[in-house]
Order: structure tokens, then C-alpha cells, then sequence
């Protein structure tokens, strides 16, 4: 019979073999529940936990905490889930209660009937892996515990999880029955949901405030605030957590409890001795405020116990008492649940396996057997036999301590070590992989690699991979390479030919001879292939204790490039110690030091970094391709490097041979070491400073043999050792840097300072303060040659130049040297193609920033003609009555440009005025300046900007004389006496159409033609008359005018008074009429433009018209107020006199306006004057059919 067929349950099937937090669905939850296996022991911890809890739902308590600790893979994730599943009152599969499935598994009654009555009350669960929910730095933080739980605490109740201070509106606005509002308003406004759209709330935030405002009655204002300075205001803290969860608690029907389930809490908070407290503080104030109303159930591979060593021994105790309820899962339980869930047999089955254990029970016993190793279980009885098989009882205890192992020493990858390979999915691989077998095959340890494999690291697996390649090997053999891993670092069992043998037994009836031969026949391939090391009679994957060290260091090749390249770096840093060489060119001139760095070579090998050096040594050994004298003088000669030969009969063995240990122990610092090997690298290695010792005696002693060249000459040189070698090297920087004593000052930056303040140039003697004027013309001839030749260079290129060989100049110096050149205007500096000048006060900071030195250009300065000159000083005369403008170039430039500066200045402030009033004169001749100004100023080159004023002159003469009297008018009165006369003719304007005077037209165009004039400052003293005769004109055109308009408005009055006073309670009618007629004729008799007056015409008739109509709606209001009790005296009067009531007149008001329209109408006839007459009479005698009375107004 197959394998497969013997088990009850398909062994394919999906076991879920790691059981991850959120995988809810009724399904997965249903085959959750009918497959877990409630063990002897897992039935002991239900016990315990649920008759604590219980105690909790009927008496107060703050004993809440509850830990649950197992081994790796134990399935204490799988428990934590299921005990959730039982508290969860709310949770339902398939309609019925998580309680239910456990009615057959459950054994104890009262054990089952406190499940039930837990489950009956009224409870929520919050289910959560800490890691996943925790933020990434989060374990830096010490409340980060009490921050995961506000997070989960706030998603349950349906509030931001990830923004905390958010979630505390959510609950202030629920609190106040405004939640609602607000996320209604809220999705109204964006178009999307508030749960959508909060956690990204600040590109969300206008329509927040609105939902606000609207939900709450806050201004925006205050709205905006909370928002914007809710994270700023936010904190969270144990005290504040309790709180709102006893907010939250008290608020809930009966005898609620809120339980956190918490798994891997231990992994999280690991050693942090500040995570732990937070996590007890944590524990102990919801116990100690909630009194068993909020329990705290965490996983963890540590049991608790095993944390004290991270803590004082108060801190200990104080967490410890907070978790009350200890739980911890053995490996017991794990081999139940595997018998349980994976190898449960058929009753054919059972009865079949227990035949044959009976008939091999004697070979079983005999093959199944270990040497030197902690006890390793084996088949008990038939019952056990048939509960395990095809497994082997020791299999499950060795592959839980392989698992641990692996993780331990760093070789699994990430999946193996967050126990995402647990030992179930391994055992149920290992039988799929013999499914289809008859009975009687057995699990070879080898098969439990398979389940391994993906999760281990790359170096591991590419052993094995490498092996399976091996042309010189067997499969069989890379089986046993993979057992031999697996047991590696398993102490209990070492790795014997006889234990290696038990642990591929694969089969009731194994020739176990025969088996153990083939096992050897492997583990001497994979010795000869190094894959193994033997050692005694252990076999070690991959390790080489026991192997020959110094056979392995003198197997170790140092090349030849390596050997020099060390002893050069030993020369150079250990006996030199010369990364720089101090020069002083002057005995009498101590200040002037130079110090180059030296460039360090052996052979043709680079000690260090050499580049931008300009000088250095090199060494030449017997290794060197170079043997003669003449080669060692040519070398000298091709190269600025001071030449050491060696003398020819040093190999320097010594340091090989250190380079071969270093090498060796080098291979072995990240490995695991006997204690043989660990004494052995100890020995070389104080053999190999033994042999540094001699090798620095050597190289010191051979100082006094070398030999040393410099520019193609066999030095002779006094000193011994390292001084002979600086002797060698003050030679080298004669000869090489032969232009180095031009420079017979160093400058320090504050003599640079001093030397740009001193403002005093020798006109006749220009070069007496320069102590380096040798270095000075070295610089000016070469700036005057490149200019010849139209080539531009930069400061950096002009320093870099100076710098380097035959120079060697300092960078302060080459830049003192520039500055004597710029004083006499022999150069010029420019950046950006703005010129220095002397008086900036940066101007040392840009030339000496090292950063901004190849962007300055540095050119020979070319000298400005005279007639450029000239024009200059005449401009200066003309424009500004200035004589004298300075003696040099740079001064003269200096003070023209500001005064051109300034006066461009007064033009822009001369334009203001045009913006109000743009008929000012001048704006042309203004704009013209400013652009010639400014054209001029934008020259910084000193000859283009005197070339500009040449070119100019003439322009700026003119202006010269027009800007005179530009600025006397708007200095003086003329700018005032414009603008009132410029006033006045925008009203004639305005006037044009009602002024019939051919005077006032005559005056106002002279008037403009004064104003229009480009120049008009002679002829402006003509206004102030034309300007009187007309005001007198327009007075007397104003009055013609206003006088009907006057009458008019006294005739309007007159009839809506008569109107008012006839009516009653139109007391504040009146006022308000009197009002605004009064206002009109004031109006008309202030007003100055005859536009304005006209306006004024109709403005009486519409007030009169306005008045009526209120006056009528007036007067309805009366009578529909009056109508009740006028019906009643009128009813009374009937009663008692019996007479007849006299009817009100009907009245109507008709506008003149409209039986008069106001147009011209021509009559040539009196029939025509009857018809027009006739027409008004027949309108108005057609309204007076339908009134008693017509009024026309």
C-alpha cells in the first residue's frame, strides 16, 4: 500500500503551514478551526487561561497580561489566533460561534463551558502583528509599544491609523455626534469619502475646513488652525491611551471586555531595556484603571524569564507581575499537532503498520541507534510506530534543533529566520516526497534539506550546487554533503560515519553494511574534493580545522607587485614618514617656506595617491626591469623624481612571508574556529610581528647603500639616514623649480589686505614697493603675450601655471604680484564680464576663494585714447559743472559713473510724475536720457565705457541743455499751473457739446495748443490770463443754464408739498423728499461744468415721480389697515340710521411726461395744433371714464 494511502487526510492538501494574522476569510477560518489540534498540553493552557479570564468577568482585577512563549515554529502564533477567535463575541463561521468546533476537541466539560461563557460576552478582539504595524524606526523610540496600540485601538473603532492626532478629531467629533456631519460635508465637497481621502488630508485640506465649519459651527479660521496645528499639539503617553480606551469602554452595553492580542511582541522589543518598560507601564495602568475590563495576550520566543538579563532585578519583577498568565509551548505539542494534522492513519492502515512493527520491531531497534549523542528518541511501541510513521521519532526534536541552529549561526535567509519555514510545512514536504512509496520506506534525514533550500543563504547553497556539479562525484554524495549542513552546528549529534549512517536509513529492511560502506565511499570523495574535513572521526561540512596550516600559507602566491607595493608603503610611512617636504630657498628670509608634497613610487608602482604632485622619489629594487647606471640616470632625467636604487640583493622574503599569514588569517577572521586552529593563528601571528621587526631593521639599514639620482647626476650626499634623503631632496627642488627665488616675500592674507588698502601709487616709480617684481614681470609678460595672441586665461589657469614646475609659486604670492599689476593699471580682472575695482570692498575675497577663481579672467589692460578723455571731461563740465574728475583712468571712470548713477536716478524719479499725468512735456527727451544713461553704464571695461561717452557726446550735450528746463518745470510752479490748465481742458472737453460761445472755444485752444507744445516753457505765462477769461465766460453759461433747471426744481417741490401736506402721517415722507431736492438745487448751484448741469435737468422729475408712487403705496396701506373697522362703524351706522353710504371717489395720477413726450413736435397749420390737442384730449378724456378724478402731475 502507497504512503498516501494510509492517511487519513490528503497529504497535498494546504495546511497553512505558517499561520499569518488577517487571513479571515469563512473559509480559510472554518479549516482553521477544524484542523487545530488541541493537545494534552495546549488543553492545559486553555485551562489556565480561561479560568483567569473568567475570574476577571465576575471580580475586578488588574492581572491582565498573559505570555505565550515556544521555540521557533511551536505554534504559539497558531494559538494566539485561535484564542482571538474564541473571545471575539462578533465572530461568526458560517454562522455559528468560533466555539462550536472546539465541542469535540475540548475533553474537560467545565473547561469547554467556560470557552462558551467567554465567548457569550460581549467583547472585541484587536488581532495584530507589532512589527507590521509598527513604523520602520520605531524601536528607537521608547513609547513606541504604546504607540502601535493607540494605532490598532484607532483602527478598530474605524479612525486614521496612520495619522494619530487625526484619529483624536475623528473621536472629538463622534463624541459630539458630528462625525457624520462632517464626513458627509466632507465627500460632498472633495467627491470622494473622508476614510479615502485623510490620510492624505493636506492635499485635501480646504475641503476639510469646509466639512468642519459645517459640521461644528467653527469659523475656517479656526477650522484651518486645529488642523494645522493638530500634529504640532499632538502626544501620546500611557496615561492618555488608558483614558480614552476607558472613554471607549465605559461607553460599551454590559460586561464588556476589549482584549489586545499581540503577536511576535518578544522579537520586537528584544533587549531594549525601554521598550520592555513601556510595555509594563503599559500593562500595569490598563489593569490598574480597567480592573480586567482590557486584557494584553502577547507571543514571544523568549519566555519571560529569560529577558532578566537585560534588566535590573526591580524592572524585571515589575514586568513580570504585570504578565500574570504564563504560557509556553513545548516541542511536545508540536510533535502531537504533526501526528494530529498530518499522519492521522486509516483503520486498514493502522492495523497494517502495527503487523509490520511487530515483524521488524527487533531490526528497528538495532538500525535506529546513535553514538556519542544526546538522547535521541526512538520507536516506543507499536502505537508509536504507528502514529509517527514514515518518520522516525527523533526526527522532529533534531529537525526543530537543526532550524534553530541554522538561524543562529547566519546561514538562513530571511524567510527561515522570521519563521516563515516552521516544522510542519517540513514534515508534510518530507512525506509528499515519499507518497507514492509502499509501506516499509522510512524518512531519510536528508529529505528535510529540501525544505530548507530557498531559504538559505547564497554562499550555503552554492556549496551544494557546486557539489551537484562535481564531475568527481555522485548524486549519493551531494545527499550526504546536505546532511552533513544540517547537523553542522548541531553539538548533540556529531557527525559520525555511524550516526551520518542512522540518519539515512530509509527503510525498514536497510542493509545498514551496505549503506554505511556507501556513506563512506561519499564522505572520502567530498575530502578529496575539500567539500569536507575530517577530524578524528567527525566529518565537518566545508571547514578546515584539521588541515595542514602551513601547508595552506605556503600554498598562498604573493605577487610581486604586492610584495613591493607593501614595502613600499613601509619605507614610506614607517621609516620616512615624509608626506611632505619643507623648502627655505633664503637663509636671511626665514618667513618665505615652501612645502611640497612628494609623490611616492617603487618600481612603477603609484605608494599612494600621487596625482597633482610635482615632485616625489622613487625606489628601484632588484626587481625592477632597470639594472644599469645609465638607465638609472636616464630615469632621473625623464622624470622630477629623486631616484633610490637599492641595492641589488634584497628580495625581501621576510615580508613575503608575512604577506602569506596575513593573507591566511585573513581567510579565516569570519570563520568558526577550533581551538587547534585558534592556538595556530595565534602563533603566526606573532610570527608575523616577529618578522616585522627584521624587515624594518632591514630597510633602515639599507638607507646607508642606496644609491640616489636627480636630474641625470649620481648625487654625492652628506647625513645618514632620513637626512640623506632630505639632503637628496633639497637638490631635487633646486634643479627642478628653478624660477622658486623670484618670490622673495610671502604674502599672508593680511598682508594682502594691507596691500590693496594702501591706496598710494609711486606715479614714477611704480615697481619700488614690490619686493617680487621679478615674479611680477614674469607675469605681466606672459599675460601681454597671450593677449597678442587673442588667448584668454583665468586666475585658477594663471595660478595653476605659477604653481607648478619651474615656479612653484604660492598662491597669495601670484595674487599679490596681480594686485601691484592692477594698482598701475597694467591689467584688468574680470567675472562675468564685470570689471574689479579697487575701491570694492570684496574684492580680496573673490580673487583669494578658490572656488571663484575660474571664473576671473585675467587680461593686459589697454590704455584709453585722449580724445576719449577729453570728451569725458567736457561731458562732465556740460552735465554736472564739474572740472576736475581725477588724474587716472579708474578715477575718472569712478566718478562719472557716479554721477551718471545718480543722475539716472533723478530721471526715474522725474518719470514717476508722468504716471499722473502723461501730457507733462519732456517724457521723450527723459526716456532718451535713460536710455543713453544706461547704455553708458553698462560698459564696466574702462576704454569701451570712455568710447561710449565719444561716441555719445553730442547726444549728451543736447541733453545737457534739454534736461535744464525739464527739471525747472517740475521743480518750480509751471508743473502745477500745467496741471490746471490741463484739468480745464478735460472739462471743455466734457463740455464740448453744450457750449454754443465761440469764445470760450477760441480761448480753450489756445489753451492746448500751449499744453500740446513739445517745449512749452516759454509760453506757458500766457495762461493764468486765458484761463480767467474763461472761468468768466463759463460762469456766465453756467448761470444761463441753471436758471430754468432751478425753476423747475421749485415748481416740482411745490407740487409734491401740496401732495404731502394733503395726505396724512407723511411726516417722514416729507423730510426724506425735502432732502434730497434740497441736495439737487445745491447741487445746481456749485457745480462748474455745463456736462454735469444738463445731468442735473431730469433728476428733479424722477425725485417727483419716486415720491408719488410712495405716497400712493402709502396711502393703500392706510386704507387696507382701515377697512375692518371702517366696515364695522359702517355696519353700526346702517344698523341705527338706516342710510345710505356715500362711495369714495376713484382717483387716478397721470404723468405729464407721458401725455407730453418730450421731443420736438412742428405745427405748420392750426389743423395740425388741433390734432395734437385733440389726441391729448381723447387720452385724458378715456382715463376719466374709468375715475372720478384725474390728477396730472
Amino acid at each position: 500500500m502507497q504512503i498516501e494511502k494510509i492517511l487519513k487526510k490528503d497529504i497535498n492538501r494546504d495546511i497553512q503551514g505558517v499561520i499569518k494574522i488577517g487571513n479571515y476569510t469563512d473559509e480559510s477560518v472554518a479549516q482553521e478551526l477544524e484542523e487545530y489540534v488541541v493537545t494534552k498540553e495546549l488543553q492545559t493552557h486553555f485551562q489556565r487561561f480561561f479560568q483567569a479570564y473568567a475570574k476577571s468577568l465576575v471580580q475586578p482585577t488588574d492581572k491582565i497580561g498573559v505570555w505565550i512563549s515556544g521555540f521557533f515554529g511551536s505554534g504559539k502564533s497558531h494559538f494566539l489566533k485561535i484564542l482571538s477567535y474564541l473571545l471575539d463575541s462578533n465572530r461568526r463561521v458560517h454562522s455559528e460561534k468560533t466555539v462550536s468546533y472546539f465541542k469535540d476537541k475540548i475533553q474537560d466539560e467545565k473547561l469547554f463551558s467556560l470557552m462558551k461563557d467567554a465567548s457569550n460576552v460581549s467583547s472585541e478582539v484587536i488581532l495584530f502583528n507589532i512589527d507590521s504595524k509598527s513604523e520602520t524606526d520605531s524601536r528607537q523610540n521608547k513609547q513606541a509599544i504604546v504607540q502601535v496600540f493607540n494605532k490598532v485601538f484607532n483602527e478598530m473603532r474605524g479612525y486614521s491609523a496612520s495619522i494619530p492626532w487625526l484619529a483624536i478629531l475623528e473621536e472629538t467629533l463622534d463624541k459630539n455626534g458630528e462625525y457624520a456631519t462632517f464626513k458627509k460635508s466632507f465627500e460632498e465637497h472633495a467627491g470622494l469619502s473622508w476614510e479615502e481621502s485623510r490620510d492624505e488630508l493636506y492635499y485635501n485640506m480646504d475641503e476639510a475646513v469646509k466639512a468642519l465649519e459645517e459640521a461644528t459651527g467653527m469659523t475656517a479660521e479656526s477650522a484651518r488652525s486645529w488642523l494645522n496645528k493638530g500634529e504640532e499639539n499632538y502626544s501620546i503617553s500611557v496615561e492618555s491611551f488608558v483614558t480614552r480606551v476607558k472613554d471607549y469602554i465605559d461607553k460599551q452595553e454590559g460586561n464588556y471586555r476589549l482584549i489586545f492580542a499581540v503577536d511576535e511582541l518578544g522579537q520586537f522589543i528584544a533587549d531594549n531595556v525601554q521598550l520592555m518598560l513601556n510595555l509594563q507601564t503599559l500593562v500595569e495602568d490598563l489593569g490598574k484603571v480597567l480592573q480586567g475590563r482590557v486584557w494584553v495576550i502577547v507571543t514571544s520566543q523568549q519566555d519571560i524569564d529569560s529577558m532578566k538579563r537585560n534588566m535590573s532585578v526591580n524592572d524585571f519583577s515589575k514586568i513580570q507581575g504585570r504578565f500574570n498568565t504564563l504560557l509556553g509551548l513545548s516541542s511536545a505539542n508540536a510533535d502531537e499537532v504533526i501526528k494530529k494534522r498530518l499522519l492521522g492513519k486509516t483503520e486498514a492502515a493502522e492495523e497494517l503498520l502495527e503487523l509490520t512493527f511487530i515483524e521488524h520491531k527487533a531490526v528497528l531497534k538495532n538500525q535506529v541507534e546513535f553514538e556519542n549523542a544526546a538522547e535521541m528518541a526512538t520507536y516506543k511501541n507499536a502505537q508509536d510506530f504507528t502514529d509517527i510513521y514514515p518518520f522516525i521519532p527523533y526526527q522532529f526534536q533534531l529537525l526543530q534543533k537543526v532550524f534553530t541552529a541554522i538561524r543562529e549561526h547566519g546561514s538562513a535567509g530571511k524567510h527561515l529566520a522570521d519563521g516563515e519555514r516552521n516544522l510542519l510545512e517540513a514534515v508534510q514536504q518530507a512525506a509528499i516526497f515519499v507518497k507514492h512509496e509502499d509501506v516499509g520506506k522510512l524518512i531519510s534525514f536528508d529529505i528535510f534539506y529540501e525544505s530548507i533550500d530557498q531559504a538559505l543563504e547564497h554562499s550555503v547553497r552554492a556549496a551544494i550546487i557546486r557539489a551537484s556539479q562535481n564531475e568527481h562525484l555522485q548524486q549519493f554524495d551531494v545527499q550526504v554533503l546536505k546532511v552533513l549542513f544540517l547537523i553542522r552546528h548541531v553539538n548533540e549529534l556529531p557527525a559520525t560515519l555511524k550516526n551520518v549512517t542512522t540518519l539515512f536509513i530509509n527503510n525498514i529492511e536497510m542493509d545498514i553494511l551496505a549503506l554505511s560502506k556507501k556513506i563512506k565511499a561519499s564522505l572520502i570523495r567530498l575530502e578529496d574534493q575539500c567539500l569536507i574535513e575530517r577530524l578524528g572521526n567527525r566529518y565537518l561540512f566545508l571547514t578546515n580545522e584539521e588541515q595542514d596550516v602551513n601547508r595552506e600559507i605556503n600554498r598562498i602566491q604573493i605577487s610581486t607587485a604586492d610584495l613591493v607595493t607593501k614595502v613600499g608603503t613601509i619605507f614610506y610611512d614607517d621609516i620616512l614618514n615624509l608626506s611632505k617636504y619643507t623648502y627655505q630657498p633664503f637663509e636671511s628670509s626665514k618667513q618665505v617656506v615652501y612645502e611640497f608634497p612628494i609623490a611616492t613610487w617603487i618600481d612603477e608602482r603609484s605608494i599612494g595617491k600621487n596625482i597633482g604632485k610635482e615632485i616625489g622619489m622613487k625606489i628601484i629594487t632588484m626587481y625592477s626591469e632597470l639594472r644599469e647606471n645609465e638607465e638609472f640616470i636616464g630615469l632621473s632625467m625623464a622624470e622630477n623624481n629623486l631616484i633610490l636604487v637599492l641595492p641589488n640583493h634584497l628580495d625581501f622574503e621576510y615580508q613575503r612571508q608575512i604577506l602569506k599569514i596575513e593573507a591566511y588569517i585573513y581567510t579565516q577572521m569570519n570563520k568558526t574556529k577550533t581551538p587547534v586552529i585558534e592556538n595556530i593563528i595565534h602563533k603566526k601571528t606573532e610570527e608575523a610581528r616577529h618578522l616585522r621587526k627584521k624587515v624594518m631593521i632591514e630597510l633602515q639599514d639599507m638607507i646607508a647603500d642606496v644609491a640616489i639620482y636627480a636630474n641625470g647626476v649620481l648625487l654625492e650626499l652628506g647625513g645618514t639616514g632620513v637626512t640623506k634623503i632630505r639632503n637628496g631632496l633639497a637638490k631635487l627642488v633646486e634643479q627642478t623649480f628653478s624660477k622658486l627665488t623670484y618670490m622673495k616675500y610671502a604674502y599672508s592674507y593680511e598682508n594682502l589686505v594691507q596691500l590693496l588698502q594702501n591706496k598710494q601709487i609711486n606715479l614714477i616709480h611704480e615697481n619700488i614697493d614690490d619686493q617680487n617684481e621679478l615674479a611680477t614681470q614674469e607675469i605681466v609678460l606672459y599675460l601681454q603675450m597671450i593677449h597678442d595672441r587673442h588667448i584668454q586665461v583665468t586666475l585658477a589657469e594663471l595660478i595653476d601655471r605659477y604653481a607648478k614646475i619651474p615656479y612653484g609659486w604660492k598662491t597669495n604670492d601670484i595674487i599679490a604680484s596681480l594686485i601691484h599689476l592692477f594698482k598701475r593699471e597694467k591689467i584688468i580682472c574680470l567675472q562675468y564680464n564685470e570689471r574689479f575695482l579697487l575701491n570694492d570692498p570684496n574684492m580680496l575675497t573673490k580673487l583669494t576663494k578658490r572656488s571663484n577663481q575660474d571664473k576671473i579672467t585675467v587680461q593686459i589692460r589697454e590704455d584709453v585714447p585722449l580724445k576719449y578723455i577729453q570728451a569725458a571731461k567736457d561731458v562732465a563740465l556740460e552735465l554736472f559743472n564739474i572740472k576736475n574728475i581725477g588724474d587716472r583712468e579708474d578715477a575718472m571712470q569712478q566718478n562719472l559713473v557716479a554721477k551718471l548713477e545718480k543722475e539716472n536716478a533723478i530721471l526715474a524719479d522725474l518719470l514717476l510724475n508722468y504716471k499722473r499725468c502723461r501730457a507733462f512735456p519732456g517724457q521723450i527727451t527723459i526716456d532718451n536720457g535713460k536710455m543713453l544713461l544706461t547704455e553708458i553704464l553698462s560698459k564696466t571695461d574702462t576704454l569701451s565705457f570712455f568710447n561710449d561717452i565719444y561716441e555719445n557726446y553730442q547726444k549728451l550735450s543736447d541733453y545737457a541743455e534739454q534736461i535744464r528746463d525739464i527739471k525747472a518745470f517740475f521743480e518750480g510752479v509751471q508743473e502745477d499751473l500745467f496741471m490746471k490748465s490741463y484739468n480745464r481742458l478735460q472739462q471743455y472737453k466734457a463740455d464740448y457739446n453744450y457750449i454754443n460761445d465761440s469764445t470760450m472755444h477760441e480761448l480753450m485752444q489756445q489753451i492746448e495748443g500751449i499744453l500740446e507744445k513739445e517745449e512749452p516753457y516759454a509760453e506757458m505765462k500766457r495762461l493764468p490770463d486765458l484761463l480767467e477769461i474763461y472761468q468768466d465766460k463759463l460762469v456766465e453759461n453756467l448761470e444761463l443754464t441753471a436758471t430754468p433747471i432751478l425753476e423747475s426744481i421749485s415748481s416740482d417741490w411745490q407740487d409734491i408739498m401740496q401732495e404731502i401736506e394733503a395726505s396724512p402721517g407723511t411726516e417722514s415722507l416729507r423730510r426724506g423728499f425735502e432732502f434730497k431736492m434740497s441736495d439737487l438745487k445745491e447741487k445746481v448751484q456749485n457745480t462748474n461744468q455745463i456736462s454735469l448741469l444738463i445731468g442735473c435737468e431730469n433728476e428733479s422729475e424722477r425725485i417727483k415721480l419716486n415720491c408719488i408712487q410712495e405716497l400712493k403705496q402709502l396711502k393703500k396701506e392706510q386704507e387696507k389697515s382701515n377697512e375692518p373697522v371702517n366696515k364695522s362703524i359702517n355696519q353700526t351706522a346702517n344698523t341705527a340710521l338706516k342710510e345710505p353710504q356715500v362711495m369714495q371717489k376713484k382717483e387716478r395720477i397721470m404723468y405729464k411726461k407721458n401725455i407730453f413726450p418730450r421731443k420736438i413736435e412742428l405745427f405748420e397749420n392750426e389743423s395740425e395744433i388741433k390734432a395734437y390737442t385733440n389726441k391729448i384730449s381723447k387720452e385724458l378724456i378715456a382715463a376719466l371714464e374709468e375715475v372720478d378724478i384725474i390728477k396730472l402731475i
